[in-house]
């Protein structure tokens, strides 16, 4: 999905050159480059430790609204990725709890772009070690099963519902008394 952008007409003049033809591709006169990319920040993994130590993710959702308002983003998706030591990118997002204790504040890790939900933690001292650790599993064709938490090759999923990714057993039987995945993900309409 793209956002909708922002108009020829909203952008700042030394911006205007982007409306130029390039290789004979006429862009639309009212339509920017903006509204062709999803915008995102990306921090290494040194400075997301320092976010989630120094509990300075608190000031992230403001940063969010600012780069949307900036570029004229339409969606509220999530914007926010951290890089391994080796380059690659995961998307993060969190959630604030309800303030009235300080364990309730959770980091979500997920693929680069989002289709792969890695797990939800508490941020408490020295979770991005756990999350490198969890990050590097999957480069490496690892993950956690979405239900049961066993951890399975990626090549061995049995089914997907969003961004959770279940092992055999969970998506054809289910876990622990809950129904079967397979059985949830086809009652849903997606109309």
């Amino acid at each position: 999905m793209s956002g909708q952008g922002k108009k020829r007409s909203e952008l700042p003049k030394e911006l205007l050159g982007f409306f130029e033809p390039v290789g004979g591709i006429k862009l639309d006169t009212e339509l920017s480059l903006f509204s062709k990319f999803t915008p995102h920040f990306t921090f290494d993994y040194m400075m997301l430790e320092q976010i989630l130590e120094h509990r300075w993710y608190k000031d992230l959702e403001a940063l969010r609204k600012y780069l949307k308002t900036a570029v004229g983003y339409y969606w509220d998706s999530n914007v926010f990725r951290f890089s391994d030591i080796y380059g690659h990118e995961y998307s993060f997002s969190i959630y604030l709890g309800t303030g009235k204790k300080l364990d309730e504040d959770t980091v979500t890790i997920f693929s680069a772009t989002g289709t792969h939900n890695l797990g939800t933690f508490l941020i408490e001292p020295s979770i991005t070690k756990k999350l490198l650790k969890i990050a590097e599993e999957y480069t490496k064709g690892f993950c956690a099963c979405s239900l049961c938490k066993s951890k399975m090759k990626i090549a061995d999923i049995a089914g997907g519902y969003f961004g959770g990714r279940y092992c055999k057993r969970c998506w054809e039987e289910g876990y622990k008394g809950k129904e079967s995945m397979k059985t949830i993900e086809a009652r849903e309409s997606y109309d």
